[in-house]
């Protein structure tokens, strides 16, 4: 089942890095949010970010963005109110 959310590109974040549209790598990471209940989940959609912005020209864009969303801020709203299926 997939949850709601809002598909706004890269949410406190840039969507384009020095002259690089990244809006897309942010709405799969967005919809791999939107239909992830584990942590396995969680990571997996996190590398996706990581390895869209490197494949896009951006690993410093790709590295930064990881990071944020690997953060514990990050995980709590990934985690919150979701339950197991």
């Amino acid at each position: 089942m997939i949850h709601d959310f809002e598909d706004d590109g890269c949410t406190f974040w840039f969507d384009f890095w020095r002259g690089i549209d990244l809006r897309r790598c942010c709405d799969v990471h967005d919809a791999a949010y939107a239909q992830g209940h584990t942590v396995i989940e969680w990571f997996s959609a996190n590398m996706g970010l990581l390895g869209c912005g490197i494949i896009n020209g951006a690993p410093d864009w790709a590295v930064l963005a990881f990071l944020g969303v690997c953060s514990p801020v990050a995980a709590f709203l990934f985690f919150r109110g979701k339950k197991k299926s």
